[in-house]
């Protein structure tokens, strides 16, 4: 039996109800609210009293607000007014779930004119639910109704990620600000948004130096201008003068945040993420100076403070003594939770359920693969945990808070702004990032980095505002490689009598020093050709090709550069390397751990830091150091020694295939990371 509804009776008796409603417009809530209540005496089943409270809670209490209208679609399921201000208040707060069914019943109810807004929310809301096929069809409704924004085509578009995904969004674009009133400042920057997806620098910093003449005074476009640059640098001289204007680019827009502080809402995380990937992308070039870090992460600050996101000490602190076990969150993105695996959680899978309990959070459902028995790499402690952050942001923060950790492990905060900014906010008594992190994040609320002596040979605490916490063993506990069946050279087009030098690096490594020992071990061996591999996106290889073309274009018939290759096939290319090259400043990991297991002989130039060292302590690790030198042009010699000499790699490879188990699955890991882990909460 269906919930008895009451009308107001007669007009006369319907005048309290539209003077509530002129109270509403004008804002005056209490007096609104004591009118409702009043009315509420006398007609406790009307749903039109009941819609007048819950839209005069919406500002102050929203979820209370929520279920108000919950009440009235108790009393009258079909109320348009109704299921629309509760699909709306619901996407506010981050429910994107009951937002998404609301508004669906509201488009169902066919209203003459629809919000304008609501399509929408219906797009960013299946966004959300990762449910991209409906989320695209409610964004398109959103452009075909008129309703053409900057975060309709944000969210229609951001998620393209080939170049022709990418081309037919520009595209898409463009056919839209000839249709529809656009503002030209968020068109500009949304075109400039996909030109640099696609790494046209010169096309992105085009646009965006027009959506600061349509609007002159947006501070962080106009700090996002000034941090765009290519990411395969073809003039170092030309690099080196944008850079020194980076710190002063951070230091002024810090200022003007200070003295104009900004309303920070959730589109504004878009052109965060935008600036802050502009500005970590340059570790691969100048290592990002911690004092670049630190500022960013002072901007940051600046605005999450204002907007209420920022830590409440209290809530975030453990009990001292504890009995129950230590919460360990471990925070990771949806596309390296193999990564994650590799340098993570395989380590914690060791960890004794009675001492900690273990939750892994991720941006995506691709968690869950973690917990698969049929993958061979998988989580083994039936007690560790899956969940998926749903919603934005600040839902995010939410969800993590409320699982009342007592230390935050961040896998890769450098690389992924989410991560970021919820360790900026803080979402743990305790806050670590590890050695899958290439370097310091330059935040105050990351307590600890978790690395081994190994990497830091002169301490290098003075460049991390983490405290370093230094194993004498790898941070890891990486699991035994399985390589395939060898295959011969043909099988890759090569030449059976070249030496193949191969550097299968991302391309974003290539550091333009690095051209010189390249070219020099080509011309020191007629018979050397050069083996590469380029990323998933082709064109930073093309780009990284023309750079090579300029410097030593003579050389360019005997570089190859493959593309992006399935696991299976890089490996095998791996196997038909004669002297593997490590790159400059910025070297190998999982690729150095993959080089030592299979024997190939090679060549590294250890540089200062973490990610200059790192694969020549694993080199020592296995007591190979043959390929380690201190000049580039011993690089070059040994290279050249390496790739003419058989008998010196074979024994190299015999060595190496009785040393590198030191590498994997080291036996005393459990106890170290309990000692570690302890050591965060004391």
């Amino acid at each position: 039996m269906g919930p008895r509804t009451q009308s107001l009776p007669a007009r006369r008796s319907r005048r309290p109800l539209l003077r509530i409603r002129h109270w509403r417009r004008q804002g005056r809530t209490e007096r609104v609210q004591r009118a409702v209540r009043r009315l509420l005496q006398r007609f406790r089943q009307a749903p039109e009293v009941w819609y007048e409270l819950a839209r005069s809670q919406e500002q102050l209490q929203p979820e209370r607000a929520l279920q108000l209208y919950r009440r009235v679609l108790w009393l009258q399921p079909v109320h348009e007014a109704a299921l629309y201000r509760m699909g709306k208040t619901a996407f506010q707060l981050g429910h994107f779930q009951t937002a998404a069914t609301a508004l669906e019943a509201y488009l169902a109810c066919q209203p003459p004119a629809p919000a304008r807004q609501v399509f929408y929310f219906l797009g960013e809301s299946f966004k959300q639910l990762q449910q991209p096929q409906r989320s695209q069809h409610y964004f398109l409704r959103a452009l075909e109704s008129g309703y053409v924004d900057l975060n309709v085509c944000l969210g229609l578009f951001s998620d393209a990620d080939t170049p022709e995904e990418i081309a037919q969004a520009i595209e898409w674009l463009q056919r839209l600000a000839q249709l529809y009133p656009m503002p030209r400042d968020r068109l500009a920057f949304a075109l400039g948004f996909l030109y640099e997806k696609k790494y046209d620098i010169p096309a992105a910093l085009a646009c965006y130096d027009a959506a600061l003449q349509f609007n002159p005074h947006q501070i962080l476009l106009r700090l996002k201008r000034a941090l765009t640059y290519p990411v395969i640098v073809q003039d170092l001289a030309d690099f080196e003068r944008w850079a020194a204007g980076v710190p002063k680019a951070l230091n002024r827009t810090l200022n003007q945040l200070r003295q104009q502080p900004l309303r920070f809402k959730n589109q504004g995380f878009t052109v965060l993420n935008s600036i802050y990937s502009g500005l970590f992308r340059l570790i691969y070039v100048n290592g990002l100076p911690l004092a670049w870090r630190q500022q960013f992460a002072q901007l940051l600050a600046t605005l999450i403070e204002p907007a209420g996101l920022a830590a409440k000490t209290d809530p975030l602190q453990r009990a001292p003594q504890s009995a129950r076990p230590i919460h360990l969150g471990i925070i990771m993105a949806a596309r390296s939770v193999w990564m994650s695996y590799i340098y993570v959680l395989a380590m914690v899978d060791l960890l004794d359920p009675a001492a900690f309990q273990v939750s892994l959070f991720c941006f995506g459902e691709r968690v869950h693969e973690l917990l698969d028995q049929a993958r061979p790499y998988h989580v083994r402690n039936p007690a560790i945990r899956a969940h998926v952050l749903q919603g934005d942001l600040e839902d995010h923060l939410t969800q993590l808070r409320q699982a009342r950790l007592d230390i935050a492990w961040f896998t890769e905060p450098s690389w992924d702004f989410k991560q970021y900014f919820l360790a900026a906010c803080r979402v743990a008594p305790a806050q670590c990032t590890s050695v899958m992190n290439a370097s310091s994040t330059g935040l105050a609320t990351m307590d600890y980095f978790l690395s081994v002596a190994d990497f830091h040979p002169t301490g290098d605490q003075q460049d991390y505002s983490e405290q370093l916490i230094l194993w004498d063993a790898l941070p890891c506990w990486m699991p035994q490689i399985v390589f395939p069946e060898p295959v011969p050279r043909s099988e890759f087009g090569l030449d059976p009598a070249a030496h193949l030098y191969t550097c299968l690096q991302n391309p974003r490594k290539f550091h333009p020093d690095f051209d010189a020992l390249l070219a020099g071990i080509l011309n020191a061996d007629p018979q050397g050709q050069l083996l590469l591999v380029a990323d998933v996106d082709a064109a930073l290889a093309q780009q990284l090709t023309r750079r090579f073309e300029h410097v030593m274009p003579e050389l360019m018939p005997r570089i190859w550069v493959f593309p992006a290759l399935p696991n299976v096939q890089f490996l095998q290319l791996l196997q038909l390397s004669d002297v593997v090259l490590d790159t400059l400043y910025y070297g190998g990991g999982t690729t150095t751990y993959q080089t030592l297991a299979w024997g190939a002989p090679l060549v590294t130039l250890p540089t200062p830091g973490l990610t200059g060292q790192a694969t020549a302590a694993l080199c020592r690790r296995v007591d190979y150091t043959e390929g380690i030198v201190a000049s580039p042009e011993a690089y070059i010699q040994k290279a050249v020694a390496l790739g003419a000499d058989p008998a010196a790699r074979k024994a190299i490879q015999q060595h190496l295939r009785c040393t590198a188990w030191r590498l994997f699955e080291p036996p005393d890991i459990k106890e170290k990371l309990h000692r570690s882990l302890e050591h965060m909460l004391s």
